[in-house]
């Protein structure tokens, strides 16, 4: 249309955009499903990439100096599988931000049931990582947020445990007197691989 008549350039702009706004803008009236809240582990510096729908700020807890536990409704589709929503957004379903650790815990429970399908056992370490298209393995970070799983892993290390975050939401465990997993985590950690702002390892 611009192109046989480039004077009409603002209409048709503005029509382009009513189009779009038509298939993407979102619900006013969407309405999150709470079996579906989810925890998510990101590191502190993620929380000012997350764009809810609505445009305003997503919601999240810190966990400790270097990670956030910011909350996601766990789809079935989508570029990431899961949404980020606002405050405002919660509360259009009765719920307050406090109440939502403990449901998401819950909700996370029911989502990865039996955390062994996910092991990948190497020589100095146990790998927890994603397997095929498994939907609920994009959580698998957060399993450090139940108690009973790092109950189980020290129980199976006998003594405290240290764990590396890559970005992609797995976990590496091992022993915290596993002096040479500990070196190798430390390689990894330091090789370019993982310094790339895509892939880091917290």
């Amino acid at each position: 249309n611009y192109t046989l008549d480039p004077a009409k350039l603002k209409p048709i702009a503005d029509n382009l955009i009513s189009r779009i706004d038509s298939i993407y803008a979102p619900d006013p009236n969407y309405q999150i499903d709470s079996t579906k809240i989810v925890p998510l582990l990101k590191p502190k510096a993620f929380a000012q990439t997350i764009v809810t729908d609505d445009a305003t700020e997503a919601i999240y807890d810190e966990f400790n100096e270097d990670l956030i536990i910011t909350y996601v409704e766990d789809q079935d589709s989508g570029y990431l599988g899961y949404r980020f929503f606002s405050a405002h957004e919660l509360k259009r379903i009765g719920y307050e931000q406090a109440s939502l650790y403990d449901l998401s815990l819950r909700n996370l429970e029911v989502i990865l049931p039996d955390p062994s399908e996910y092991i990948l056992d190497q020589e100095l370490y146990r790998f927890y990582r994603s397997v095929g298209g498994d939907g609920g393995s994009k959580y698998l970070s957060s399993l450090i947020l139940l108690p009973d799983f790092l109950k189980q892993e020290k129980k199976r290390l006998k003594q405290q445990v240290v764990i590396a975050i890559p970005k992609t939401n797995q976990l590496v465990i091992l022993g915290k007197n596993n002096r040479a997993g500990l070196a190798e985590i430390r390689r990894y950690a330091g090789a370019d691989y993982f310094l790339k702002a895509d892939e880091l390892l917290t």
